[in-house]
């Protein structure tokens, strides 16, 4: 996520490579997970999303309804 205030710098530009770089430690990758493991564990933290989202829903149904 970035603010505002960093896009602004940008000048206002959106593309993800401004924004969006692997983390360095000691000038090598910290992140050695190949990119089916990647597209395994964002998958998973969407559907990990999508359930606490159901959740909030059904809690605010319950809280309607009464």
């Amino acid at each position: 996520m970035v603010t505002v205030e960093q896009v602004s710098q940008q000048d206002y530009s959106l593309s993800i490579l401004l924004y969006v770089r692997r983390a360095l430690e000691n000038g090598t990758e910290t992140d050695k997970r190949s990119l089916p493991k990647l597209w395994s564990d964002w998958q998973e933290s969407g559907r990990e999303f999508w359930r606490q989202m159901d959740e909030v829903v059904e809690m605010l149904d319950g809280l309607v309804q009464r």
